[in-house]
């Protein structure tokens, strides 16, 4: 019974007909005792707008019924005995059953149901609604009624007006809504396949370091194979097993890059659209800490080239800044970019505890990592500065220099030549 009563929209329908009902007690009486111009047919056709399936004349019907209640019982008070009360409100039935009517002929049924025909269809229908109801209530025998007609019309056109402001602001607000929401979605899917990409790039990278032992391995066999049997087989048997960890490793890369799209290479962001990524990811990390500041300036705005590996670089050292702060009374990371000699300056700042003397010049190495999870006792990966060093100074052709002093904060300072990192119009032009 239930599921019945929702398939058909009753209790949608009983909802509309008590709200509209209350909405009338908000009226002006004109004319003569018993019409009145309510709130109520600036709110009906906005929930007939926003709720397509139901039925305007079934609509109508119930609000015939319970409009008429309870108008009747909120006019007791007024008009002194119920029936009174009855015989006053129950024309109103003609303004109802008349409006739901043209509403579905004229715009439900309507093959071209758009928000302008909308607007047409509820300024006019609220016209002659209120026209026959007015009739109606005069049994169509006063003249002085056509004499109304200019003031019936200037209402209508109110109420219209009121009811397609009311939508547009809703859509309005709705499209915004959608909007943050999809460039949540975005930041998140951009910071997403950055992840993503530093994992498919360290990968391609080791890719080397597997190649370099097969061949060791392989040059084993053949330096051994003439004296040593044993050795040289077993030499073989590695380089095998190497070149499969190899193939593996390249279905793995081609999975990651077929998730990412494999097209970055092609793909440009401006420079302070990715600052604003980041600036949106760091204040993310920045809440789970609750005592840090991040600061984020952006002077240049050209299209950047390969921007995910920018992402990647940014991202590395904006999270072990926000990590280095995290103990910190009040931590402030700092995130600056600004071009000086052909160069894309980008500096990443903290005030955290710094690093040891001794540790500066083993940062960048593979597998170095002081950070130690003492609950656990797991040891970070060491891969992340590594990775940064390697696009920077590789992929870019450019520089990164490291000033830290212990106890006051770290300061990375990266300098890319801008033929490397930016992409002229002429490029874009082309793609």
């Amino acid at each position: 019974m239930l599921n019945w009563l929702k398939k058909h929209y009753i209790p949608l329908m009983i909802g509309i007909a008590i709200i509209d009902s209350i909405a009338t007690q908000l009226y002006l009486e004109l004319f003569l005792g018993g019409f009145r111009v309510s709130l109520s047919v600036i709110l009906l056709p906005i929930f007939l707008y926003y709720n397509p399936k139901v039925n305007p004349i079934v609509q109508a019907f119930y609000i015939m019924t319970i409009g008429l209640v309870m108008r009747s019982l909120f006019g007791l008070s007024l008009y002194g005995s119920l029936l009174d009360a009855f015989m006053m409100e129950y024309p109103t039935f003609i303004f109802d059953l008349s409006y739901g009517t043209i509403y579905y002929y004229f715009y439900t049924k309507s093959e071209n149901a758009n928000l302008s025909r909308w607007f047409t269809v509820i300024l006019l229908n609220d016209f002659a609604s209120n026209v026959l109801e007015l009739l109606f209530r005069t049994k169509i025998n006063s003249l002085g009624v056509f004499g109304d007609i200019p003031i019936l019309l200037v209402i209508a056109c109110v109420r219209a007006v009121s009811a397609i402001t009311i939508v547009l602001i809703f859509k309005y607000y709705t499209s915004l809504l959608k909007r943050d929401e999809h460039d949540l979605r975005y930041k998140h899917l951009v910071m997403l396949t950055a992840n993503l990409n530093s994992e498919t790039y360290l990968m391609k990278r080791n890719m080397r370091h597997i190649e370099s032992v097969m061949n060791e391995a392989y040059s084993l066999y053949e330096t051994t194979q003439s004296r040593n049997n044993d050795i040289s087989n077993q030499a073989l048997e590695i380089a095998k097993e190497v070149h499969e960890i190899k193939k593996n490793y390249i279905q793995v890369i081609d999975g990651l890059e077929s998730v990412t799209g494999n097209a970055q290479e092609f793909e440009v962001m401006k420079l302070k659209d990715l600052y604003n990524i980041l600036e949106h990811h760091g204040k993310l990390t920045a809440e789970h800490y609750k005592n840090v500041v991040l600061s984020v300036r952006c002077k240049s705005n050209f299209y950047v080239r390969e921007h995910y590996l920018v992402m990647t670089i940014l991202r590395n050292l904006l999270n072990n800044a926000m990590e280095a702060v995290s103990e910190n009374s009040f931590g402030i990371v700092e995130l600056d970019e600004f071009i000086h000699d052909e160069y894309c300056v980008m500096i990443v700042k903290d005030n955290g505890s710094g690093i040891r003397e001794r540790n500066l010049d083993h940062i960048f190495e593979p597998g170095f990592s002081t950070k130690f999870n003492a609950i656990t006792g797991d040891i970070s990966r060491g891969v992340g500065l590594t990775l940064v060093w390697d696009i920077v100074t590789d992929k870019f052709k450019g520089t990164i220099e490291v000033e830290s002093k212990v106890g006051l904060g770290t300061s990375f300072v990266i300098k890319i030549p801008r033929n490397q990192i930016e992409v002229n119009s002429h490029e874009i032009f082309y793609r």
